[in-house]
């Protein structure tokens, strides 16, 4: 998926001058940050078995959608979680201003 942002969103990222490529390593980094923020704070509602049965099934999953699929369909607070995380880093770089 490629994702299109304005020469504004662009310029205020730093990334104006950047390559698609270089672009696509900067947005991929960036939405491993927001996934990896979702799942501490998934992490951070459960019990030892909860983590247990989590761990079991990233393990058993073959690709990142099964994994993406699994967590939305499990845990219904994950997709917020998502959610929450990106307005937290957008409100980061807004105040970064």
């Amino acid at each position: 998926m490629s994702i299109q942002l304005t020469n504004e969103q662009l310029q205020e990222l730093g990334l104006i001058d950047h390559t698609p490529a270089q672009r696509e390593v900067f947005y991929t980094k960036l939405g491993k940050a927001v996934f990896d923020s979702a799942i501490l704070r998934l992490i951070e509602t459960m019990d030892e078995n909860q983590l247990y049965a989590l761990n079991h099934a990233i393990d058993a999953l073959d690709s990142f959608e099964s994994v993406i699929a699994y967590l939305q369909q499990t845990y219904p607070n994950f997709p917020k979680y998502i959610e929450e995380e990106q307005d937290i880093f957008i409100g980061q770089v807004s105040a970064a201003e």
